[in-house]
């Protein structure tokens, strides 16, 4: 397996720590399990709409109330929201720090124009890497066979030649199927530890 140029990196659950669920099960009038709660949430439409910058904050916020039928309003809602990227992980920094002495850094994240600046200015996630996806920007979001696509081209980079962490299998499988070198992780330690074993770090 060759050494990449590329290192490619999610946000949620592996640069940053995530606070719970998007949706909190007390604001659901109908009790859902946690998968089930989780699943509602990655095949919303409106969710999606969101994170690929089709709809605004205001429309999203009264549409997910809407549909899931929650029991507060799309205000608050939208406040706890703001905050679910909780924290970046100890060591990313200093991590990153060293990588970026041999690699190209990139991000590429399903993500929204709420959440992006809350990462770019309060967690510090601005001039760390060379290249930052986010899929409200780019209009495309993973698994998207078309949105890798365009990454590579974005960065000038052959599939082969980028390692992509991510803590979704679909988005895992896409990447993989396109060339891409992959690597399933949830946190930053884990991350870490497949930087280590590939002798990255």
């Amino acid at each position: 397996m060759p050494k990449p140029k590329c290192l490619l990196f999610d946000i949620g659950n592996v640069l940053v720590e995530l606070n719970g669920r998007p949706i909190q099960q007390q604001w659901l009038k109908q009790k859902l399990s946690l998968e089930d709660n989780w699943r509602a949430w990655i095949e919303s439409p409106i969710a999606i709409a969101f994170e690929t910058g089709e709809i605004g904050q205001q429309e999203f916020g009264d549409a997910i109330v809407n549909q899931l039928r929650l029991n507060i309003s799309s205000q608050e809602f939208l406040s706890h929201f703001k905050v679910w990227p909780h924290r970046v992980y100890p060591k990313v920094f200093e991590t990153l720090e060293v990588l970026r002495e041999n690699y190209i850094l990139a991000i590429f994240s399903n993500t929204n124009g709420l959440h992006w600046s809350y990462l770019m200015s309060e967690l510090e996630l601005q001039g760390k890497f060379d290249y930052y996806f986010a899929s409200h920007l780019i209009g495309m979001a993973k698994p998207q066979p078309a949105a890798f696509t365009k990454v590579l081209e974005w960065m000038n980079v052959d599939a082969q030649e980028v390692l992509f962490l991510d803590d979704n299998q679909a988005n895992i499988n896409a990447a993989s199927q396109l060339g891409i070198q992959t690597e399933l992780v949830l946190g930053f330690e884990q991350a870490i530890k497949v930087l280590q074993a590939r002798e990255i770090l």
